[in-house]
């Protein structure tokens, strides 16, 4: 199963990995909410694939998947 420590360094990777992002984000989005090993971000329909590849580039060993509803 991996060291309890395992998850206190996954948040805090995560948590690094967010703050760059949202930061550095082109176009920033209306909210960003982290949720269990999930987050929920609201983003102008038009933005939804810049912002995509934008949290993509942050750390080429982290890939974000996206979900769109409207």
């Amino acid at each position: 199963m991996g060291s309890p420590v395992s998850v206190v360094i996954t948040e805090l990777v995560m948590e690094e990995i967010e703050e760059k992002a949202l930061a550095s984000a082109p176009e920033k989005p209306r909210w960003w909410r982290p949720y269990v090993d999930d987050s929920n971000a609201c983003v102008k329909s038009e933005s939804i694939k810049d912002f995509h590849n934008h949290l993509n580039s942050i750390n080429l060993r982290i890939q974000f998947t996206v979900e769109v509803q409207l």
